[in-house]
């Protein structure tokens, strides 16, 4: 479960963490956050990397797709440990971007192992929920559980979500 996590700080938080990661990592993760908005640009969104290459953090990786906050990682391995942290980590910058703008995100985490086919889509099922309109009824039951998709696959169900963003 996710509900565990520590509040962040608004500011430039996090600029230790940068520190302490190497230059190598630093542009394996600005690679995948290309490759992330060059996929959403495919689908006509005006999609690029966020702040955070100013090395400010609390901000989305990719921006410019209505409705989402999006956290890339491009790993070498992915765990379940590592899904889940990122998946807390993009609900909190998404809850700190809704405290300052008002403005409601659904959280993702977009992820691929390097040397793997594809990218991947997770979101938990509260999120999947807002997502279709839809009434799943088990969605109140494992509100954090982690729905994960392919790329496309979540795209199918993106597209029609888009028309309702107000």
């Amino acid at each position: 479960m996710i509900d565990h996590v520590s509040p962040v700080s608004v500011g430039r938080q996090g600029q230790g963490e940068r520190r302490k990661m190497g230059a190598l990592s630093r542009r394996s993760g600005a690679d995948g956050e290309r490759m992330v908005a060059h996929l959403f640009q495919r689908f006509g969104f005006n999609a690029e990397r966020g702040c955070q290459r100013d090395g400010r953090t609390g901000h989305a990786d990719v921006e410019g797709v209505p409705g989402l906050h999006i956290e890339v990682k491009f790993y070498g391995k992915f765990t379940n440990g590592d899904l889940e942290n990122a998946m807390a980590q993009s609900e909190r910058d998404a809850n700190g971007l809704q405290e300052r703008t008002g403005e409601e995100v659904i959280p993702v985490v977009i992820h691929k192992v390097k040397g793997a086919h594809g990218w991947n889509v997770s979101l938990t099922v509260a999120g999947l929920f807002a997502l279709v309109d839809n009434n799943l009824p088990f969605a109140l039951d494992y509100p954090d559980a982690i729905a994960t998709f392919t790329f496309d696959d979540f795209m199918r169900l993106y597209i029609p979500y888009t028309g309702r963003i107000k």
